[in-house]
């Protein structure tokens, strides 16, 4: 994991800047401080999830409401017998959540997570190559700089993760298949000799 200096000079390196920064908090070069407002921006953005969140505790009386309306309402969770229930699964059942924090940045103490770049030292939580690619693209572009190139080998960093990331699509185990000879049929005859 690299800190936020080791992060901006990695970056300014491939821009026209004069030299490495030597610090990027409290900086009062113009350059820098827009550096780290876009360094800011990326991580801001890369932080988020396109996922449904969960929402609870729900209270029971509003948990009543919810299973005895018609219709599934996913999403919500309340304590239940030491774990919790979320509308939509099964109490017999097992279920996963994706966790989406909006810290990004690891304090220099190394176990506290912050939102918000405070000191050269912090480190950064998400992926480092991807991350410097959107901070390179974005600063050219505020600066009416060439920035496609840079642009589209982000994209496709970005799709290579999210395409790794993907789990398989799931399977009920609930339904029973029926089964369709017509989607397995050849079109033609079978001769034997």
């Amino acid at each position: 994991m690299s800190t936020l200096l080791q992060l901006a000079t990695r970056i300014t390196r491939r821009l026209p800047l004069s030299a490495d920064p030597v610090s990027m908090v409290g900086s009062d070069e113009p350059q820098l401080q827009q550096l780290l407002e876009l360094m800011q921006e990326e991580g801001e953005w890369r932080s988020g999830s396109d996922v449904t969140p969960l929402t609870g505790p729900v209270p029971s009386n509003k948990w009543q409401l919810l299973t005895s309306s018609p219709g599934t309402y996913p999403g919500y969770w309340r304590p239940y017998g030491g774990g919790i229930q979320v509308q939509g699964v099964s109490l017999t059942e097992s279920a996963s959540v994706e966790y989406v924090s909006k810290n990004w940045i690891l304090d220099t103490d190394g176990t506290t997570g912050k939102a918000t770049w405070a000191a050269d030292t912090d480190t950064l939580r998400l992926p480092e190559i991807l991350y410097v690619q959107g901070v390179r693209w974005r600063w050219k572009s505020s600066k009416g700089l060439e920035y496609a190139e840079d642009m589209a080998t982000y994209e496709r960093e970005l799709e290579r993760r999210i395409a790794a990331d993907r789990l398989a699509r799931p399977i009920s185990m609930t339904r029973m298949v029926r089964f369709d000879p017509t989607r397995f049929a050849w079109p033609g005859s079978v001769v034997t000799s």
